[in-house]
């Protein structure tokens, strides 16, 4: 369901179950430091810190559950697995 409320806040698909809403959402990714300086001073360690190239952006595991108003929200990778499990 691509609604233009969905399309606007980067939502990609979407899947009812159990009256539940299951949105896959791509930004459900956290921060992981993939590689460090060799320095010991603080003011290149900020630098290394502030530069995006030394991260990788990995997908969480993680479910946002809503009650309010019965949504669940994922990443894509997570949204295919349970996308599978359902329809198996």
């Amino acid at each position: 369901m691509n609604t233009p409320l969905n399309n606007l806040m980067g939502l990609h698909g979407s899947l009812l179950y159990n009256g539940y809403q299951i949105i896959s959402a791509p930004h459900m990714t956290e921060r992981k430091l993939k590689r460090m300086c060799r320095s010991k001073k603080k003011r290149i360690i900020k630098k290394w810190l502030k530069n995006p190239k030394n991260y990788i952006e990995k997908p969480k595991s993680e479910l946002i559950i809503c009650d309010l108003n019965h949504t669940i929200i994922c990443h894509p990778a997570m949204f295919e697995k349970i996308d599978h499990a359902i329809n198996r």
